[in-house]
């Protein structure tokens, strides 16, 4: 069984990270995760469909991509995301359509790679926020849910056992 820890950082702010070693190195786990034309078979949630690269060039900081997404088989709609940081076999992180941030972070331990896998969202400040906040605390909870199988899903893709040492906390991740 995962740990968890529950306490909230901020009021306002939400998301949850899941960490655990997967057995090969960074560089073959990177593979999957740095081309979002990959991360329909990689996410854990079952959302995206198909993601597709705007503009041309090797995925760096700066890529945009969209991807076709599905809520419960049923809501389906498009979004639209910039990669933000690109440390090749270390870091990935990618904002979607101007909100929340998604973050993949590896690094080499005896054992493997620590994957580290996180999720952070800022409501908007402005009136809506009292509204938004609550159902995002909903949402950042099913996230995690997706996130450990989005790790389960890259050690399988990887071709390795089941990733070891799972990890969870809902505190929103410090992603800067």
């Amino acid at each position: 069984m995962p740990s968890s820890d529950t306490r909230d950082t901020a009021p306002f702010v939400v998301g949850a990270s899941v960490r655990a070693t997967i057995a090969p190195p960074p560089e073959q786990l990177w593979a999957w995760i740095a081309d979002p034309t990959r991360h329909p078979r990689l996410a854990g949630s079952g959302e995206p469909m198909s993601i597709h690269l705007l503009g041309a060039g090797p995925v760096g900081v700066g890529t945009r991509f969209e991807s076709q997404q599905v809520i419960a088989g049923v809501v389906r709609y498009p979004i639209q995301s910039e990669v933000v940081a690109f440390e090749p076999d270390r870091r990935f992180r990618f904002r979607v359509d101007g909100g929340p941030l998604w973050e993949f972070e590896l690094q080499p331990v005896d054992g493997g790679t620590l994957v580290t896998h996180r999720h952070r969202f800022e409501p908007p400040t402005d009136g809506l926020m009292g509204l938004i906040t609550p159902v995002q605390r909903v949402r950042a909870r099913m996230n995690t849910a997706s996130m450990v199988g989005t790790l389960n899903n890259l050690a399988r893709l990887a071709g390795a056992p089941p990733p070891e040492g799972m990890q969870v906390s809902y505190r929103p991740p410090a992603l800067t």
